[in-house]
């Protein structure tokens, strides 16, 4: 069967992976480990071993490796990337000790650093990133179809599939386990709020969502880029407002990326200037300002949307009195008749458990990120700068909605590992534009001029023609 990722490069599905290094299968593997329900692990005392998690550490030697042999270098991602998971690992310290913080922080640490740097290492041009999409599209395909099908049966089936060969998956406190956890059902609009292989309805929404704008307009063509649409549309199963945000928030950024290379009369500077005209008339003539405005109206239960803006308040409050180091897995302080701590917020959630530290190193990592990869649309033409922006408004859309979803059992690691594979596609951009410009020659300290390569990027070799740069960027 013949797959096509660009006009011009058509491959089959047997040699997909063999369109670039091997390594892309790394992220292949990783993201088919996320995919399984966290039902599937290996305990060893104390210890979990989730499938993602057992892949990360067996990734472990050949991403210490790269960095060693000098086939990745370390960027300003990376070592946003590297002091949080370092303050994750100092916060759980502070809180419990060396030891228990090794086993409650090391883990975390472990998931959120692995997962970025697997993207990092698998993946360095932009082939080699379809060939990723193109592969995992029968996984998400599949995961979606699960939530279907459990939303109109009306009761869930993977996880107790699941959860009869590996026990069912316990519940943890304070970052401990303490008992079963018990599958709750939830029903909207008639139909059940199914979560399919995910932790959650909400996470499941959030992941197939955020993978709409890749298979849309990221140049992946034929039946592909079909199956992929139509796992993201699945994700309406989860019946999350999260989910239904995100597939409107794709369509427009999408729609309007097409208007405006269609008239000189809109940019994305525009965009952004307009959007902050409207935030902040939202500030100034709503009584709750713009914040409070989205939290409670964006989502399908105007108590859920309530609620949350308490959540916010009484944690925020939290975590301005504990801003170097959080309060590990305590709970915030909050009336006693809010009986559930559950932080709605990826970035709250960070702040309150590690830190303000360690969520400001990790937005800024997303903004960075971001960033790099608008800057290389910018710089592109045609299908090439439709799929740099196709991979922006991935990351923008886990951001943005990171505010009103909080992150675990496998979310995080999906949206690090994107983050990774992004910023390695950026690099890999600026690499090869560099390669193609006349040599610069730049006189160094010792006397002996050299030329410029960009940070995180090997030496480019003189006797190779740009075309092959790709082969040596990070």
């Amino acid at each position: 069967m013949l797959l096509t990722m660009d006009r011009s490069r058509p491959i089959t599905l047997a040699n997909a992976a063999h369109t670039g290094r091997p390594t892309v299968w790394l992220l292949v593997i990783f993201i088919y480990a996320l995919l399984l329900p966290r039902e599937v692990r290996l305990s060893a005392g104390d210890l979990v071993f989730f499938a993602d998690r057992l892949v990360a550490i067996a990734a472990l030697p050949l991403i210490i490796s790269a960095f060693a042999n000098r086939a990745l270098r370390i960027t300003l991602c990376d070592t946003l990337l590297g002091l949080g998971s370092l303050f994750i690992f100092v916060s759980m310290s502070y809180h419990y000790g060396i030891t228990s913080g090794l086993e409650r922080g090391g883990a975390l640490a472990l998931d959120t650093a692995m997962a970025y740097f697997i993207g990092r290492y698998s993946v360095r041009n932009m082939a080699e990133f379809r060939t990723v999409m193109i592969l995992i599209v029968f996984g998400l395909l599949i995961a979606g179809g699960s939530m279907a099908l459990e939303s109109i049966r009306g009761a869930p089936i993977v996880k107790p599939i699941f959860a009869g060969i590996f026990g069912p998956l316990p519940y943890y406190d304070a970052g401990l386990e303490i008992t079963g956890q018990t599958l709750q059902s939830e029903y909207r609009l008639g139909l059940l709020r199914s979560s399919g292989p995910f932790s959650h309805p909400i996470l499941g929404g959030l992941i197939l969502c955020s993978i709409l704008p890749i298979y849309l307009i990221g140049g992946i063509r034929k039946w592909p880029r079909i199956a992929g649409t139509i796992a993201a549309l699945l994700s309406f199963f989860s019946l999350s407002s999260a989910a239904l945000i995100g597939l409107f928030l794709g369509f427009v950024m999408i729609f309007y990326d097409w208007l405006q290379s269609r008239t000189m009369l809109l940019s994305w500077k525009t965009a952004i200037i307009f959007t902050s005209v409207i935030m902040l008339l939202l500030q100034v003539l709503t009584q709750s300002g713009v914040f409070s405005f989205i939290v409670r109206y964006l989502t399908l239960s105007a108590a859920t949307g309530n609620y949350r803006m308490l959540i916010y308040e009484f944690g925020f409050a939290t975590a301005l009195n504990n801003p170097i180091f959080g309060i590990g897995f305590a709970g915030y302080d909050r009336p006693a008749w809010m009986v559930n701590a559950t932080v709605d917020s990826h970035w709250l959630l960070l702040a309150l458990r590690h830190g303000f530290p360690t969520a400001l190193l990790f937005f800024a990592l997303a903004i960075v990120s971001i960033n790099m990869v608008a800057k290389a649309a910018g710089r592109s033409r045609g299908q090439d700068a439709l799929f740099y922006k196709s991979i922006a408004i991935l990351l923008f859309l886990l951001t943005f909605l990171g505010f009103t979803v909080a992150y675990f059992g496998g979310a995080n690691s999906w949206y690090l590992a994107f983050t990774g594979a992004a910023v390695s596609l950026a690099l890999s951009d600026t690499a090869q534009r560099r390669a193609q410009l006349p040599n610069v020659v730049r006189p160094s300290h010792s006397g002996v001029t050299s030329t410029h390569s960009p940070a995180g990027a090997l030496p480019l070799p003189k006797d190779r023609p740009p075309e092959h740069v790709r082969s040596y960027t990070a």
